[in-house]
């Protein structure tokens, strides 16, 4: 029997189009990734790492975008923890993770959450599905689940200096020295806030006491001091290392106390007195652990109130001219 002509016509159409049909990609699977608000890093830079570590799969920002039976993983925030929960709508299966941001340094807590949402949405009993849209009836096709992510990829490195915008808290002691006149050396200590902005601005505010003595002809005086300080910082940061320099005004008061060697035959007194300077400064941060860090400075700077102590009509104390001081302590960024 011979076959007609337009059977053969169809029969090659056929045979032309059959490898396309079998050949066809389904479209990329989806996940859903809400990420709340109160968040203190950059949604955007945790769903590009996730569609990194996932491969192929279709991040959204909303499950009102998705299609229908769509996975969904979602966060709320408890601050200082993070909680995550994994919704399979196809298994009704549901996970959980509490993830701990707060005790990892901040520029890496971005890629810290976007692996564990990762490892979240990619192991379990059984991988989370994801959805896609349905290929044609007659041809499906299987959707390769996502590569699991191992545990140990989430370990956190090495500290680093805190970024731009973090404030940071700290305290410490400190030692100053005037060069003039008696050559007065106080030491004490203070609190600090300091506030690096974007773009290598910054500024800086504290509370420093400190207390010195010095030898006069007569017996010894005995000075207190009490200032606040405001400073404007440029910022230099690397890796490990975060670069302070600046100026500002310390202003305060000074209590001045006579203490006579011969107390039987010599009155002391006291007196209290208005203190300022012009300074600058140059301070070197260094990380030591998750958000602390030691800091170091330098400071120096010029008195414009002169201030000085009387030893029967001679002046013998004066807090007055250049001075130098030196600044060590801790730090903890918030």
């Amino acid at each position: 029997m011979t076959p007609r002509p337009g059977r053969i016509a169809l029969w090659l159409l056929a045979g032309c189009l059959a490898p396309r049909i079998a050949h066809a990609e389904p479209p990329p699977p989806f996940l859903v990734v809400e990420l709340p608000s109160c968040l203190e890093v950059s949604p955007h830079e945790v769903r590009r790492i996730v569609a990194l570590e996932l491969g192929s799969v279709q991040l959204l920002e909303s499950a009102a975008a998705a299609p229908g039976r769509t996975p969904r993983v979602s966060a709320t925030c408890a601050p200082p923890l993070l909680h995550l929960r994994a919704e399979d709508p196809t298994t009704g299966r549901t996970r959980t993770r509490t993830v701990d941001l707060g005790s990892s340094p901040a520029g890496v807590r971005a890629r810290l959450l976007a692996l564990t949402i990762a490892e979240l949405a990619a192991t379990g009993d059984e991988p989370l599905e994801a959805a896609s849209t349905p290929p044609p009836a007659a041809l499906p096709s299987p959707v390769a689940a996502p590569p699991v992510v191992p545990a140990a990829t989430a370990e956190v490195p090495a500290p680093v200096a805190p970024e731009e915008g973090a404030l940071l808290v700290g305290g410490g002691a400190s030692a100053s020295s005037y060069r003039a006149g008696s050559g007065l050396t106080t030491l004490g200590g203070g609190l600090q806030l300091t506030r690096l902005q974007p773009g290598g601005l910054g500024w800086r505010a504290d509370v420093a006491a400190d207390h010195g003595a010095v030898q006069v002809s007569l017996g010894s005086v005995t000075v207190d001091t009490a200032t606040a300080a405001a400073a404007i910082l440029l910022a230099k940061r690397a890796p490990w290392l975060s670069l302070h320099a600046g100026a500002g005004l310390r202003a305060g008061v000074a209590h001045l106390l006579g203490r006579p060697a011969m107390p039987d035959r010599i009155r002391g007194r006291s007196q209290l007195v208005p203190i300022a300077s012009l300074f600058g400064a140059a301070s070197a941060t260094v990380p030591v652990g998750g958000r602390w860090a030691i800091e170091i400075a330098a400071e120096a700077g010029y008195a414009l109130v002169d201030v000085g102590g009387l030893v029967v009509g001679a002046r013998e104390v004066s807090i007055s001219g250049l001075w130098l001081g030196l600044r060590a302590g801790v730090s903890v960024a918030l």
